[in-house]
């Protein structure tokens, strides 16, 4: 009998890009498959792919998973001027429309406590954004929940390791460092 992390060795992104999140894409597919998480929150959409991923592997494998991607807002871009969040858009539309939801600009305050059951923090370098980020989203998490940061390897003067690497302090912890590095532990 093949191992269960197998899966991935037949996974094909719908859309590829070939941003930096291309390294984890078969983990997050192995991830959904194997878990099959309720609620899985993409903060920090990125280029998408992420999110995609997450959508694409709970209609494969007819899983019964809601993956919500929220967009930071930010100042100097607007949603209508940023390419993953309109590729976004477009494959929600088209492939995963009872499956992804997208939120422009939101927060915690869209989800009840104890609800996310995996949350992936990409699209962020600011360590002090990190850990109030953390702190916020902490409550919404299941006592099961599954955290990942992508960019802990970004090279910064505070590098966002500092914030990943208090929360995964006495956990069991993974890190990755292909592309800018992923970070993974249990709540």
């Amino acid at each position: 009998m093949l191992p269960q992390f197998s899966r991935a060795g037949n996974f094909e992104p719908k859309l590829y890009t070939g941003g930096g999140m291309r390294f984890y894409l078969p983990l997050l597919h192995d991830i959904v498959a194997s878990e099959k998480p309720a609620l899985i929150v993409t903060f920090g959409l990125g280029g998408a792919q992420a999110h995609l991923t997450f959508c694409q592997t709970a209609a494969q494998h007819n899983i019964s998973s809601s993956c919500a991607a929220i967009r930071r807002a930010t100042l100097d871009e607007d949603a209508a001027d940023d390419p993953g969040w309109q590729k976004a858009q477009k494959a929600t539309a088209e492939f995963f429309p009872t499956i992804s939801q997208l939120i422009d600009g939101g927060s915690t305050t869209e989800f009840s406590g104890g609800s996310v059951n995996v949350l992936l923090m990409d699209d962020v370098d600011s360590v002090e954004t990190i850990r109030l980020e953390l702190e916020l989203w902490s409550p919404k998490l299941s006592s099961d929940a599954l955290v990942m940061l992508h960019g802990l390897d970004q090279e910064r003067t505070d590098p966002p390791r500092g914030a990943c690497s208090a929360f995964l302090k006495e956990k069991a912890a993974g890190e990755f460092h292909n592309g800018i590095g992923l970070g993974i532990a249990p709540r």
